[in-house]
């Protein structure tokens, strides 16, 4: 921690700095129908910034010893608690400070919104704007998501306008304070540098196990901070983020990371399946184009190609692109994607073939969670089409038309719902999701029973048939709805 310096040594102290100061800013917005939903998070940034070492921050707050000694010493005077910009720009200039960091952070429910702006000698150098939402028994964490803002930033600002800042090297020197310089250290690229995790893999297992969620935030984000350039480390954060449902702070570590290791394209395949299961399709695909522009004939690149091909129920291309990667390269993973195109196909054998040849991998809990989820995502993709083209024949047969394209139609139908119980029954779900699980079965089932029930009043040119078919389809929907809010994983959601 930084020490409290006297007002009289606070000029002598600033020139003596090597690294350049930063003035961080919070602008606070006014309460609304009584609440505060400003989510308080200067002083984590400090603390981040400072612990990395590129900067000396000050934060615009009596509460800062350096802020509170440069008022004290009349270098700033009657200091508002929501400045201006230019009233941040002269403070700054009087402190010879060479950054000022603005930022703003609101919660919104369970999740926080934050952007920060940073300027350089009054001009804007880089903005930034990041969600996240860290809970903690079931309720949303206002420090740990306030922690993971700071940390989030703070390696931006290292990867973007600071990458050129050399971070502290051996102990923190307490005599210092900010300053203003120019730097002169280029940044290396990143190494990768395997870690002892001998340590860290049994604290971690046990926090899991309580499902301790802003332990195991705390626990990798030290662990990543005590090696940045570690990439199994931001892997493992990635995959237990994932594993404990906290999606969003998976897809933004895994953006991050891709950007410090661009070579890594794994990253970016990771964060656009993450940001994909968030319903974020912009930023899926964009990490997704990131991944194929750097490459394109990659397996893994391959294989998550063909994934998007799956849940676009185009099973053709899919197989096109796992076929290729499992040419290239056939881990369970693609075995067990390639396995849901054979279903969505209606090829039964080789689905079966595919599905055991993937199932030993699936007894890691990571592994489990992870198929669980595609599964359900491609599932639910099923179910909104079979619900669609169900209802479009209950209406043909309703008007008698129940000719070819009808027939097509039906054909059409039941291949989704066959799929559908395939890849329902062939995904063992983790325990947490047992229930909903049963739903989603049930669910199944009556869609091949309205299928049917759809059949056989058509033939029949039955309206009593018809009605009955209209009533098990809406009860199919119905029940898969009731498994959304059942929960499929650690967090509820899949």
């Amino acid at each position: 921690m930084r020490t409290l310096l006297g007002a009289a040594l606070w000029l002598a102290a600033a020139a003596s700095l090597a690294a350049p100061g930063v003035l961080i800013v919070q602008q606070r917005a006014p309460k609304r129908y009584d609440s505060d939903f400003n989510l308080t998070v200067a002083h984590q940034l400090a603390q981040a910034i400072d612990d990395d070492g590129r900067a000396a921050p000050i934060v615009w707050s009596m509460t800062d010893p350096l802020f509170r000694a440069a008022v004290e010493d009349g270098l700033i005077r009657r200091p508002k608690e929501n400045p201006s910009l230019e009233e941040a720009f002269d403070a700054a200039d009087r402190m010879k400070v060479e950054y000022v960091l603005v930022v703003v952070a609101l919660r919104d429910r369970d999740e926080a919104e934050g952007s920060v702006v940073l300027y350089r000698k009054r001009k804007e150098a880089w903005r930034d704007a990041h969600k996240a939402g860290v809970s903690a028994g079931g309720r949303f964490d206002p420090f740990s998501t306030a922690a993971t803002l700071a940390r989030t930033w703070m390696e931006r600002l290292a990867a973007g306008p600071w990458r050129g800042l050399p971070p502290r090297v051996g102990p923190r020197n307490t005599e210092a304070a900010p300053t203003k310089t120019d730097p002169t250290v280029e940044a290396k690229p990143p190494v990768l540098r395997p870690a002892d995790n001998s340590e860290l893999l049994p604290k971690l297992a046990e926090l899991m196990r309580q499902n301790d969620v802003p332990q195991v935030v705390a626990l990798l984000r030290d662990a990543i901070d005590a090696q940045p350039l570690d990439l199994g480390r931001r892997r493992l954060f990635i995959d237990t983020m994932l594993a404990m449902g906290q999606t969003r702070l998976a897809a933004d570590e895994a953006r991050r990371s891709a950007d410090l290791f661009p070579e890594a394209v794994e990253l970016r395949l990771l964060a656009s399946r993450a940001y994909a299961e968030l319903g974020d399709e912009a930023a899926s695909q964009e990490q997704l184009k990131e991944a194929v522009a750097r490459d394109p004939n990659g397996p893994a690149t391959r294989q998550a190609l063909g994934e998007r091909a799956l849940l676009d129920l185009q099973p053709e291309a899919a197989l096109q692109h796992l076929l290729k990667a499992t040419e290239l390269g056939a881990t369970s993973e693609a075995l067990f994607r390639r396995a849901l195109a054979y279903a969505l196909a209606g090829d039964r054998r080789r689905f079966e073939e595919d599905s055991s040849a993937a199932r030993d991998a699936a007894s890691e809990p990571v592994v489990a969670q992870s198929r669980y989820s595609l599964a359900v995502r491609l599932a639910d993709r099923l179910v909104t089409r079979a619900s669609q083209d169900g209802a479009a024949a209950l209406q043909a047969a309703r008007v008698g038309r129940t000719g070819r394209e009808f027939q097509d139609r039906m054909a059409s139908l039941r291949r989704w719902c066959e799929a559908l119980a395939l890849a329902l029954r062939s995904t063992p779900a983790p325990s947490v999701a047992t229930r909903a699980h049963e739903q989603r079965l049930l669910a199944s089932n009556l869609l091949m029973q309205f299928v049917g029930q759809l059949q056989d009043a058509a033939s029949r040119n039955d309206a009593d048939l018809l009605d009955e078919a209209t009533l098990t389809l809406a009860q199919a929907a119905r029940v898969w709805d009731a498994a959304k809010g059942a929960g499929s994983g650690p967090a509820g959601k899949p």
